[in-house]
């Protein structure tokens, strides 16, 4: 999910960018590929987020979600007025949390959404949610993060002095990336002061499957990678100033997708090269429930998978 105005590794970096296993460029196998656009809502679907293969949810602009079940998917369904949902994450298929414009959070318990609950007054962008009893959530255009925990939310909490997606690999865990270029860590207690990895860029999305790998992607076609200790310098992946959304479902494999209608893989240590699935269209969203598939969504209401050799 991207940072908007209104409105996811192992060993030492810097011998991973001596080998060339941050920016070199492969051709992704013919053997793995992306289907058609499928249409499954009639508006801009914001976020998707897919903890099975089996099991996906997704949310929209008008304020409704739409599930799918490993074939099809459901109608959209009403569940937050006429407020844009901006992002949604599932910690399993009976938990999943999502936040809206009017910093508003709704939870899905396996069956039904409950009722908004007021737990910002910012717009909440990207949220993460590692488990059923921890969440965190950024805000679009304030510098707080809200917290759920415990089945309960904190009170916003300023961290940085700029906007902010979060993605936590653990409750305990966590990693936010700004758009001045900075980063933040969640300890489990604490977060630390922002410290500049991208000076001259904003950053659009993180994703962190282990608490020793994540990749950031910015505003200038880049990506970097965190090893658990240290950030790797900026890596040009894609000609697009809006590399929208990053999703990793582990070390060896992360899906980018990009604001032109096209998917970037990192496989093998390796970045593709850009690849056009979608042309003509703005991807807002990927989610990679597995290291063979990945699922994007654009701004039709449509929705792109990938799946890898088998």
């Amino acid at each position: 999910m991207r940072l908007r105005a209104v409105f996811l590794v192992a060993g030492p970096v810097v011998a991973l960018a001596a080998l060339g296993l941050v920016v070199a460029l492969v051709v992704i196998p013919s053997s793995a590929s992306w289907s058609s656009p499928l249409p499954v809502d009639r508006t801009i679907i914001d976020g998707i987020s897919c903890p099975s293969t089996s099991f996906c949810m997704a949310v929209d602009d008008a304020g409704d979600a739409l599930s799918f079940d490993g074939s099809s998917w459901s109608k959209p369904v009403r569940i937050d007025g006429d407020n844009n949902l901006f992002d949604v994450s599932c910690a399993t298929t009976s938990f999943c949390m999502a936040v809206d414009v009017s910093g508003d959070a709704l939870r899905f318990d396996g069956r039904t959404w409950a009722r908004s609950l007021l737990v910002d007054d910012q717009s909440m962008d990207g949220i993460s949610c590692p488990t059923t009893t921890f969440c965190e959530s950024g805000e679009v255009s304030g510098d707080d993060v809200v917290r759920f925990t415990g089945g309960t939310w904190a009170r916003p909490l300023a961290v940085d002095s700029t906007s902010m997606v979060v993605s936590c690999a653990t409750a305990s865990f966590c990693v936010a990336v700004d758009d001045s270029g900075d980063v933040l860590d969640f300890s489990g207690s604490t977060w630390s002061s922002p410290q500049p990895i991208d000076d001259a860029n904003g950053f659009e999305d993180v994703s962190c499957p282990r608490t020793t790998f994540c990749m950031a992607v910015d505003d200038a076609g880049d990506a970097l990678s965190f090893d658990g200790s240290t950030w790797s310098r900026p890596a040009h992946i894609d000609s697009s100033p809006s590399l929208n959304a990053i999703s990793c479902p582990s070390p060896s494999l992360c899906m980018v997708v990009d604001g032109d209608g096209r998917a970037v893989l990192y496989s093998g240590g390796k970045w593709s090269k850009p690849q056009p699935i979608d042309t003509g269209h703005v991807f807002f969203d990927v989610s990679c429930p597995s290291a063979t598939s990945c699922l994007a969504v654009d701004n039709r209401g449509r929705v792109l998978t990938w799946r890898a050799a088998t």
